[in-house]
């Protein structure tokens, strides 16, 4: 990746913004990239149907804790409530679907990525590692995201809680670590097969600027839309290779 301060022209957000979407049309263009594609949004719909189930029942849960009754204001409060848990689970299992579906699918897309650089460069560029070794790495690199993930959103849920300015800056600062979060995920792919370390990871992603905002909003609106979701992990993969292999030409 680029060095020095991270790009900041609008130019740099746009490019980035349709990356997922210029992949799904890649990979429909390629039958070597089309199969592994399809393997991934197998695993990826019965992921991902575990999850939806998983988080209604926490917000049924929620909002059965709730005070009951005719009463009209205890159908407002557990409207009210309902509405904002279930914002709340979405954005969790967006952030767990991603990781977890990359350990359940992590073979197939590795096979995928390193296809896609290889049609759109001609070769791979790795350091070598065990398949076993590999999926450890993975596992324990997902399980320190994740810790990371929740010490940066912990303190930001708390801004929720100041009326108007706090409610603001949860939303805007919520999204920023929603898309770079996203953005070091489906970044891994490239990085890993570099054999970079989790901090140099997000160093790299840092270093996109307004590119990783662009794709990690693209990547973030992309896992909110029904049925459209369980193809995010293979086009959010191929289109951030894409977009590495990109920047690197620029340097």
């Amino acid at each position: 990746m680029a060095s020095g301060s991270p790009p900041v022209a609008p130019s740099v957000f746009l490019r980035s913004l349709p990356a997922p979407l210029r992949a799904i049309g890649f990979i429909a263009s390629s039958p070597r990239l089309r199969w592994v594609a399809l393997g991934v949004v197998g695993l990826n719909t019965v992921v991902m149907a575990g999850f939806v189930w998983g988080g209604w029942a926490v917000v049924q849960w929620v909002v059965g804790w709730l005070p009951g009754g005719e009463q009209w204001w205890g159908q407002v409060l557990a409207w009210i409530v309902g509405i904002v848990v279930g914002i709340v689970v979405l954005g969790a299992i967006l952030v767990l679907f991603t990781s977890v579906g990359r350990i359940v699918a992590s073979p197939l897309l590795e096979v995928l990525t390193r296809r896609a650089e290889e049609e759109l460069t001609g070769r791979v560029e790795e350091v070598r590692i065990g398949w076993w070794r590999m999926l450890v790495r993975l596992a324990s690199q997902e399980l320190k995201r994740v810790g990371v993930f929740v010490v940066v959103m912990g303190p930001l849920t708390l801004l929720n809680l100041v009326p108007v300015v706090g409610q603001f800056a949860y939303s805007l600062l919520g999204w920023l670590a929603g898309a770079y979060f996203l953005s070091l995920e489906f970044m891994d792919y490239p990085l890993e097969r570099r054999g970079l370390s989790l901090g140099e990871k997000m160093k790299a992603v840092w270093s996109m600027g307004l590119g990783w905002v662009g794709f990690g909003t693209a990547a973030m609106a992309m896992g909110l839309v029904p049925v459209v979701n369980v193809m995010l992990l293979p086009a959010a993969a191929v289109g951030a290779t894409m977009l590495f292999l990109e920047a690197r030409q620029q340097q």
